[in-house]
């Protein structure tokens, strides 16, 4: 492997003007609706160096943005997408308030482009035992928590992914002494096109144990009905702490509760990473596969593109 070139803290040597903005007066000039975004990035990069204020008279050198962006890749885990939006919106500050452009840092950009590579970060898996002693909390009953408990129940039997959750309607579930059938469009990538194709997949009823599953989404059901009528539509609405009030939960609250689970069961490591609905995708695999499943039965059933990811 080429060593990387050492550099000096030197600044840029070409510079349209001889004078240097304040912060305040560069970010005038960035749209409106994106300044708060180009301002944050500039507030960010400028609290990774205790010499910050030297950056009120010179332009941020090369070796100090290879080692900023080295810390946004290693220990703030950026992907690569995430990596240029940052390069795209310091540059841009950079242009208004020094007059010059990050373009001539070559060895900056060949940094940024050896990282087009993006950190893998695979979700961890919920055993059985999880799902259950999550579902099996008595005292978890309020509206809350209530469908908090749905989410799980469905993205774990279903398969599903946090954008199918966000599908889902209310009206698309149909109880049975089986359990609740539910009636949903799965999702599959091939290529730059999204196909969809309706699914369904079951709720069991179960008449022993701890857990009652289709319990579960008939009691969520039957409580918003009486909260808030017959809504249609919107499968999740807010559950407050003693009622549903009408305002459907939020995709980022959704995304959320993965997390929350894992933190009530005393997970380590908990992120938006570590525990995300992938995670629940993965433990119904790994159940249906402790249960003499086959690889293409489990490709085909959560939607996978091939068997081999479900391998």
């Amino acid at each position: 492997l080429e060593e990387e070139p050492v550099l000096e803290p030197v600044s840029l040597v070409q510079l349209e003007r001889e004078f240097v903005l304040d912060d305040s007066a560069c970010l005038t000039a960035i749209k409106e609706k994106s300044r708060p975004q180009y301002s944050k990035a500039w507030a960010n990069f400028r609290a990774f160096f205790d010499n910050s204020a030297d950056f009120d008279a010179r332009v941020p050198s090369e070796a100090e943005l290879m080692d900023y962006f080295r810390h946004l890749r290693t220990e703030k885990l950026f992907s690569s997408s995430s990596m240029w939006t940052t390069y795209s919106m310091v540059n841009s500050v950079v242009k208004e308030k020094y007059g010059a452009s990050l373009r001539q840092y070559e060895h900056l950009r060949d940094l940024i482009r050896s990282y087009d590579v993006d950190v893998k970060r695979k979700a961890q898996v919920f055993t059985m035992e999880d799902i259950q002693a999550f579902l099996g909390r008595a005292e978890l009953s309020e509206p809350y928590w209530m469908v908090r408990k749905t989410i799980i129940t469905l993205a774990f039997f279903g398969g599903l992914r946090h954008g199918e959750i966000m599908g889902l309607k209310l009206e698309n579930f149909r109880s049975s002494k089986d359990g609740v059938h539910v009636v949903h469009d799965r999702c599959r990538k091939q290529g730059a096109d999204n196909m969809q194709r309706e699914s369904k997949f079951l709720v069991p009823r179960i008449a022993t144990g701890r857990v009652d599953y289709a319990d579960i989404v008939e009691s969520y059901v039957e409580r918003v009905h009486r909260n808030l009528g017959k809504v249609q539509g919107r499968a999740f609405w807010t559950g407050r702490k003693d009622t549903f009030v009408n305002q459907p939960v939020g995709k980022n609250s959704i995304a959320y509760i993965p997390q929350e689970m894992a933190k009530l069961l005393g997970k380590e490591n908990v992120t938006k990473y570590t525990y995300t609905f992938n995670s629940l995708r993965y433990s119904l695999a790994s159940a249906a596969a402790d249960n003499g499943a086959v690889a293409y039965q489990m490709a085909n059933f959560p939607g996978w593109n091939e068997s081999l990811v479900s391998e």
